[in-house]
């Protein structure tokens, strides 16, 4: 038998779901400080972000979830080349979480307008041979 994970139950998925929202805002703050170009703001802002990292590492039951994101903490913390490469890397899975609910809302109304256009062809069909139907009856003089 198939050994399902653990679900997330409400107190642990919340707190994800805060540690993940605390990222997002510790991203900001490192994105403000690398525009700024002081160096002791990004060398804080790194390590708010990587602390964050670990903080969503440590909210997640699953063990290869938790080893990613300590991963990327120890990455993030490491080489400036590997924080962009990281924040590329969340900005991506935001554009996705993001993108989502637009692209599936898009193949939904492009399937009802399908539908309607297949609907619309059968009546069209039926309708010519209703036409078939009435010119011979006007013929006959009925």
């Amino acid at each position: 038998m198939i050994n399902s994970p653990p679900s997330l139950n409400d107190s642990s998925e919340a707190r994800w779901k805060d540690s993940l929202g605390d990222i997002q805002k510790q991203m900001v703050i490192y994105r403000q400080a690398a525009a700024s170009g002081d160096k002791h703001a990004i060398d804080d802002a790194v390590e708010s972000v990587a602390s964050a990292m670990e903080e969503v590492a440590d909210a997640h039951y699953d063990p290869k979830v938790k080893a990613k994101w300590e991963k990327k903490a120890r990455e993030f913390r490491a080489s400036p080349g590997k924080r962009d490469s990281a924040l590329r890397e969340m900005g991506r899975g935001a554009l996705i979480l993001l993108a989502t609910p637009f692209a599936l809302a898009g193949a939904f109304i492009y399937g009802i307008g399908m539908m309607c256009s297949g609907v619309g062809s059968v009546l069209k069909g039926v309708g010519s041979l209703g036409k078939y139907a009435f010119i011979s009856s006007r013929r006959r003089g009925l």
